[in-house]
């Protein structure tokens, strides 16, 4: 990757901040908040300094941005790390844990029903005496 695409990434990343004048944003490029990780084997450039949290606390979404242009967000949560390729941080959240339940339940989110009958196979009933 060359330099001018390497600092266009950034740039674009840096201007996702919300509520900063444009010198916090090339602040950004030079203080090192915008750095180059590798998310499940996707590279991506990461804004540390433009984080948002769930509401239930137990995820974590910070900006991001593929090699390739595309805007996401990585999540992390107590598993491990996410890219998801959307717009909205909650929307991102709401992805991940969809993928979470099905893939901790074998179901297939389209059809809902399923998992819940699974579910429901995993509750113990106990009558009562």
């Amino acid at each position: 990757m060359t330099d001018t695409r390497k600092h266009a990434l950034m740039t674009t990343l840096a201007k996702t901040r919300r509520h900063c004048s444009l010198i916090e944003q090339e602040m950004a490029l030079v203080t090192g908040d915008i750095t180059r990780q590798n998310v499940k084997n996707r590279l991506v450039f990461v804004d540390a300094g433009n984080r948002v949290t769930s509401d239930c606390g137990q995820m974590e979404g910070t900006r991001a941005i593929s090699t390739q242009g595309q805007l996401g967000w990585v999540v992390r949560h107590q598993r491990g790390e996410e890219w998801v390729a959307v717009s909205d941080p909650f929307e991102a959240f709401d992805d991940v844990a969809r993928g979470i339940f099905a893939g901790a339940f074998g179901g297939d989110m389209r059809n809902p029903f399923s998992v819940l009958r699974q579910v429901g196979r995993k509750i113990p009933f106990f009558s009562a005496p």
